[in-house]
This record gives structure tokens, C-alpha cells and sequence, in this order.
């Protein structure tokens, strides 16, 4: 019935199946497990407030991703959070995606962020959220110009980024950004970890839309992807004891 050396495979992918819908139901239930403090979302208000200081803007970006991408998705959430910290110490935004389809949605967001502080006096279409090319290069080219115009105090890179990630994080260093960045990318991830202040590496961003969002599914997601690496690590640590000891029963039961 099962195809021999996947039997502990389905079995890891049930218990996390199961895990994954009670944590996520718990979470509806107002149990959710505390989330520990991420460097990078404090970091957010000192950029903000530091921008204000220097009287410089602030740039956001989420990458290139659509708005299918659960890391665009992540970013949409961290733009509410530095919208909403520029609308609150008026400090200029500037923010840019190479989706299209995603300019409508971040539109909604900023103007949202804005209202919700009270100053959507200082909400400008067209102005804050800019859209410069689908095209990856051009995208980015458009970036490094607006880098070099307006000179951010604060940049803040959170979603799908690729080979543009080092250019990006030279051209903020080169205006002595604060810079804080974010992806699950493998190929942006090195990167971003050369140029970026404070980075956050792959779960790490769905972790921080979760504590921002306090939405229950991502709530319980993350707490059951937890889950799912203790497991994991049980199982390792257990199998490498066990072969320190002669047995090797671990490595025939992952081969059931």
C-alpha cells in the first residue's frame, strides 16, 4: 500500500498536518503562543524615527513578487507597519513593487496606515507608492535612482528578492541607510546579510507578519512550523545517539 522509504515521511506529514489545525485553532480560540521580540521589527521605529531626525525619507520595498507570493504577502504586512510609523512622525514614504498587480493593494494599505493615524492629509497617490517597470532591471535601475535622488534614511527590503538584493543594500549604504532586510530566497539571503543592518532570514518573515498581523492562521502556522522542527531535531539527535551506541535502528525506520 505505501511505497517502502516514504511510510515515516507521511506519518512526519500528518502529525503535521494535525498539529498545523490545532495550533491554528487554538489561535482562533485566543490561545496563541507568545512569539519572541525580532530585532528587526523594533528597528523599524528607530529607522522611522530617525529619518524624522535627519528630515529624509523612508523606502520600502517587497520585492518581486505578485500579490500570490506569501513573502509579498509578509511585506504587505510590514508596509502597514512602517506606513504607519511615517504617518505618525510625518515622515515621507516611498515605496515600490515590480508587480503591477500589486500597486492597488499597496495603495489601499498606505492610504489605510495613514487614516488609521490620523493624517490622511498627508497621503499622496501616485507619490508614495511608485511603480517604475515590470521588468526586473529596469525595476531595479529605477530603484538606484530613486536611492541616490531622495537619499532614505531608512530602507526597509521584506519579500521576494533575487541577484538585485546587493545592489540594493550598496546603494542605501552608499546614503547611509539604516537598512533592514528579509527573505527566503537562498540566492538573496548571502546578500542581503553583507549590506543589511538588521536581516531576517527566511521564517523569520512570516514570524514578524504573524506579530504584526495577529492574524490566527499565520499565528498557527508558525507555532505548528515550530512544532515540526522539534520533531526534526528529536529524531536526529536520537538517531545520532543511538548510532554512537551501535544501533542503527533509526536509519531502518526512516527507510520503512
Amino acid at each position: 500500500m505505501f511505497i517502502k522509504g516514504r511510510v515515516v515521511d507521511f506519518v512526519v506529514m500528518v502529525v503535521l498536518f494535525v498539529a498545523t489545525w490545532i495550533s491554528i485553532y487554538l489561535a482562533h480560540r485566543g490561545k496563541t503562543r507568545e512569539i519572541r521580540s525580532i530585532p528587526s521589527l523594533t528597528a523599524v521605529t528607530e529607522g522611522v524615527k530617525r529619518a524624522a531626525e535627519m528630515g529624509r525619507p523612508v523606502f520600502m520595498s517587497a520585492g518581486f513578487g505578485g500579490v500570490g507570493s506569501a513573502t509579498t504577502m509578509a511585506g504587505f504586512a510590514m508596509l502597514d507597519v512602517v506606513a504607519s510609523e511615517c504617518a505618525r512622525l510625518e515622515v515621507p514614504l516611498r515605496t515600490t513593487f515590480a508587480s503591477s498587480e500589486t500597486l492597488g493593494a499597496a495603495e489601499m494599505i498606505v492610504a489605510e496606515a495613514f487614516r488609521r493615524e490620523g493624517r490622511p492629509d498627508l497621503y499622496q497617490p501616485g507619490k508614495q507608492v511608485i511603480y517604475f517597470s515590470g521588468e526586473q532591471y529596469a525595476w531595479v535601475a529605477g530603484i538606484g535612482g530613486l536611492m541616490a535622488r531622495e537619499r532614505p534614511a531608512c530602507a526597509v527590503y521584506m519579500g521576494t528578492f533575487f541577484s538585485e538584493a546587493l545592489y540594493f543594500g550598496e546603494c542605501g549604504a552608499r546614503v547611509g541607510a539604516l537598512q533592514i532586510g528579509g527573505t527566503t530566497a537562498q540566492l538573496a539571503l548571502p546578500l542581503l546579510a553583507m549590506t543589511m543592518d538588521y536581516l531576517m532570514i527566511g521564517e523569520e518573515i512570516y514570524a514578524v507578519a504573524a506579530t504584526i498581523t495577529k492574524d490566527p492562521v499565520q499565528m498557527g502556522s508558525v507555532t505548528a512550523q515550530d512544532i515540526g522542527k522539534i520533531i526534526l531535531y528529536a529524531i536526529s539527535v536520537i538517531g545520532v545517539i543511538l548510532m554512537l551506541a551501535g544501533s542503527d535502528i533509526v536509519v531502518k525506520l526512516m527507510n520503512t
